[in-house]
């Protein structure tokens, strides 16, 4: 009796790709936004009061994530974990979950003990606040060392993963790249940057005041409003984290778009790395000696009123499409 052997097929995979991971990721965010505000009006429809500050406690969400310095440690480290062929939709995620997180923690202990805590929090702000700085501007110009090495790195036509024959600096500043090699790792680099404590300030005098607006209200009724601001960052640092990969990802037909593009695309991430760092140093160092340091007031005017984050990625997108209406065949992979 002749058996023939057969290969077993499993039944479930293991790990999904990228793409159908990138493609479930603002879907599942849409309905989570959808279910909590679902979820606030049905708490607050009799508090017409908590219902407007549920919509504020949103908008402060959305205009957070589009931060300057969220949209820039977003990018470059996508950039980053690309250049390592490593394709991680959910890093803007993550990012934005670990800095919701000292938000939630910040309301939650606001709720519970009120005057106490916030006086406390008033106390140390300005630590917090220079710990934020810090980590932020440190992030920035570490992603944009890594960056731009691997930027210099195409220009000499080496592959951005191939280490054995690279400069003493690139073996240097290699290591720093494991701070992305999964979208997880994301989530401690978007924590520390929420010890700036900016926004969870915000949200917390906002859970304050609604508890003080509304005697009588249930701590967790409160805490819909930290999740209103989470749910909302999470969604549009998440678009962000998929519309760059989206733009590192292209890939043209023509070698010579291929390779001008690619240099474009990366130039431009490492420059905002740069210069938001570079502002940011400004604005902390003008903040400790006001009359040492100071800048043209034009040049104020000119990034107090302009999102420089939201420039650099509107200038990828008009680089993108410049390269498509040229007229060669692309694809997308």
């Amino acid at each position: 009796m002749n058996l023939k052997k057969t290969r077993s097929v499993p039944i479930f995979r293991s790990k999904s790709s990228p793409n159908q991971k990138a493609r479930l990721l603002l879907p599942a965010l849409a309905i989570g936004n959808i279910l909590i505000w679902g979820l606030a009006y049905f708490v607050f429809c009799h508090k017409p009061a908590l219902l407007g500050m549920a919509a504020l406690a949103y908008s402060l969400g959305l205009r957070h994530a589009l931060d300057a310095d969220h949209l820039a440690a977003i990018d470059n480290a996508t950039r980053a974990a690309f250049s390592q062929n490593k394709s991680l939709p959910s890093l803007g995620l993550f990012f934005s979950l670990g800095h919701s997180t000292v938000v939630i923690i910040a309301c939650c202990l606001i709720v519970i003990a009120n005057k106490t805590v916030w006086h406390l929090f008033q106390h140390y702000s300005p630590i917090l606040s220079l710990i934020g700085s810090f980590v932020s501007i440190s992030f920035l110009l570490f992603m944009a060392i890594v960056n731009g090495l691997n930027w210099l790195k195409q220009k000499k036509g080496i592959p951005t993963h191939h280490h054995h024959s690279s400069p003493p600096l690139t073996r240097l500043v290699t290591p720093l790249i494991l701070l992305v090699r999964q979208s997880w790792h994301m989530y401690p680099v978007g924590f520390l940057f929420g010890l700036g404590f900016d926004t969870a300030t915000e949200v917390g005098i906002l859970s304050l005041s609604a508890a003080e607006a509304v005697r009588g209200i249930a701590a967790w009724q409160i805490l819909i409003l930290p999740l209103l601001f989470t749910i909302a960052m999470a969604f549009v640092d998440t678009a962000d984290g998929i519309l760059v990969l989206g733009l590192y990802k292209q890939r043209l037909t023509d070698n010579c778009q291929k390779r001008d593009y690619s240099r474009i695309i990366s130039l431009l991430s490492v420059s905002m790395a740069f210069v938001i760092a570079f502002i940011q140093i400004h604005e902390m160092a003008h903040e400790y000696f006001p009359q040492i340091i100071a800048m043209p007031e034009i040049f104020e005017n000119f990034y107090s009123h302009l999102n420089i984050g939201l420039c650099f990625t509107a200038i990828m997108i008009f680089v993108w499409a410049y390269f498509i209406l040229r007229g060669r065949p692309f694809s997308t992979q």
